[in-house]
C-alpha cells in the first residue's frame, strides 16, 4: 500500500470527463491521482493513427464546435491554440436501399411547412426525438431523414432518447473556427490535459474497490493501493455501480438502473485514389447495418482518406469489412482496419427523474464526484461542463478560493 503520499483528488477514468475534473482542480494547485485502466487515454474519444505517421482518425467523438466554451477552455488552458486545425467544407449524404444520394431527396417539403407552425406550442421537454420532430417536421419527415440523422449523431436508435438532451443551442464562440479539431487529434489534447503540472497519471491502473476512511478515500487497483481526500469517478454508469456499491447503495442501484446501448465502430484508412465514392463530410444510414459513416476528408490529404463506420449492436462484425468495400467502393482490401468498442447511456424521457434522485444521493456524499456523458447529455461539450462545474466545486471543498 502507497503510504508515503495522500492526494487532494483522485480521478478514476482517463477519459474526457476525467481529464477535464483532473487538470481544472489541478489548476487550482491541488496534488492529482488520475487513474486509467487501459495503457491509453480517451474513453469515448478515440484517436489512431493507422500508417504510424502524422495522419491521424477518430473513431469516437470527432469534433469540436465554435459553441463548445469548456472544451475551448481546456485548450487554452493547455496553451493549445496554435495546434487548431479547421474542418473544411463537404457535403452531407444519405444512405438508403444501398445508395449515396443527397439528403434534400429525403425531405417532404409541404408536410414540413405545415407541421412547422407547431414550433410556438411544441415543448422539447418531456417528449421522445420521435414525438417532439414528427410534431416539428411530420412524420414522414421524422421517418425518412429527421430519425436517422439523430440516431446517427448520438450512434443509437433516437426514437425514444429525450428530446432536450439532444440537440442543443450554445453560443458559438466566433474567434474560433465554426468546427475543428487539434493537430494529432483529439487524443493529443486530452494527453496534453493529462500531463499537466500538479497531476500524477497512472496507465494500466484497474481499480478494483474504494473504501470511505475517516480522512477521505483509499483506493485499491490491481498492482497498489492509494489514498485521497476527494474522489472523482469519470467511468461508464455501470462501472460506477459497482465501485460504489459497498459505500452507497442507494446509487450503485440507480447507476445499474441507467439503460445503455452498444456502439461499434470500425475504421477503414486507404489510399486517396481506392475509392469511387467522392469526398464527404458524414454519410447518414437509412435502414442499413450502421448508424452514420464519418469521414475525415474534412482534413483533406493528398495521400490517404479515413473513414469510421458506426455500427448498430445488432450487426454482425464479419461482415464490416464487406460492407465498407461496398458503401465506399473500395477497388481492393489493401487498406488499414481499427475497430473500438463503446458503451453509451441512453437517456430518455425519464432520465429527469433519475438525475434527480442520483443528484440527492450525491448531496449525502461529501468529497465524492460522479462525472460522466449520462447526466445532461453525451456531446463532448456536456461531458467537459459537468466535469468542469464539479472540479470547482470540488476545489471549494478544498478551500480553494475561486
Amino acid at each position: 500500500m502507497n503510504d508515503s503520499k495522500i492526494y487532494d483528488v483522485a480521478v478514476v477514468g482517463g477519459g474526457l470527463s476525467g481529464i477535464t475534473f483532473a487538470h481544472t482542480v489541478a489548476k487550482h494547485g491541488l496534488e492529482v491521482l488520475l487513474l486509467e485502466k487501459r495503457d491509453v487515454l480517451g474513453g469515448c474519444v478515440h484517436t489512431i493513427n493507422p500508417y504510424k505517421d502524422n495522419y491521424f482518425a477518430e473513431l469516437g467523438a470527432h469534433t469540436i464546435y465554435s459553441s463548445y466554451a469548456a472544451i475551448i477552455r481546456l485548450i487554452n488552458a493547455c496553451k493549445l491554440q496554435g495546434e487548431i486545425i479547421p474542418y473544411k467544407s463537404a457535403p452531407y449524404k444519405m444512405y438508403a436501399n444501398g445508395h449515396i444520394s443527397s439528403m434534400f431527396r429525403h425531405i417532404y417539403p409541404i408536410e414540413g411547412f405545415f407541421s412547422l407552425f407547431n414550433i410556438f406550442t411544441t415543448k422539447k421537454r418531456g417528449l421522445t426525438v420521435a414525438e417532439y420532430y414528427s410534431k416539428l417536421l411530420g412524420k414522414r419527415n421524422f421517418a425518412d431523414l429527421i430519425h436517422p440523422a439523430t440516431s446517427a449523431v448520438i450512434c443509437q436508435n433516437s426514437a425514444t432518447f429525450a428530446a432536450d438532451l439532444l440537440l442543443k443551442i450554445r453560443k458559438k464562440d466566433k474567434t474560433y473556427p465554426r468546427s475543428f479539431t487539434i493537430n494529432g487529434g483529439l487524443g493529443a489534447l486530452l494527453n496534453t490535459a493529462a500531463n499537466g503540472k500538479n497531476i500524477e497519471l497512472h496507465t494500466n491502473a484497474d481499480v478494483v474497490g474504494i473504501e470511505k476512511t475517516t480522512n477521505g478515500w483509499d483506493i485499491k487497483t490491481a498492482s497498489g493501493a492509494y489514498s485521497t481526500k476527494q474522489l472523482a469517478l469519470a467511468t461508464e454508469g455501470r462501472v460506477a455501480a459497482e465501485l460504489v456499491a459497498p459505500v452507497y447503495q442507494d446509487m450503485a442501484k440507480l447507476l445499474k438502473a441507467l439503460p445503455s446501448r452498444a456502439s461499434r465502430a470500425f475504421n477503414v484508412s486507404f489510399a486517396a485514389n481506392k475509392s469511387n465514392v467522392k469526398h464527404f463530410a458524414y454519410i447518414i444510414a437509412k435502414n442499413a447495418s450502421f448508424t452514420a459513416i464519418v469521414s475525415r476528408d474534412m482534413l483533406p490529404d493528398v495521400q490517404y482518406r479515413s473513414a469510421t463506420f458506426h455500427f448498430k449492436p445488432d450487426s454482425n462484425p464479419a461482415y464490416d469489412r464487406q460492407t465498407a468495400d461496398e458503401v465506399l467502393e473500395l477497388k481492393d482490401r489493401d487498406y488499414v482496419t481499427n475497430t473500438a468498442h463503446f458503451e453509451l447511456p441512453h437517456l430518455g424521457v425519464s432520465h429527469h427523474e433519475w438525475r434527480r434522485q442520483l443528484d440527492t444521493e450525491l448531496v449525502k456524499a461529501h468529497g465524492f464526484y460522479l462525472l460522466g456523458n449520462y447526466f445532461d447529455g453525451l456531446s463532448m461539450e456536456d461531458c467537459a461542463l459537468r466535469a468542469e462545474n464539479e472540479a470547482l466545486r470540488a476545489a471549494r471543498a478544498a478551500n480553494i478560493h475561486i
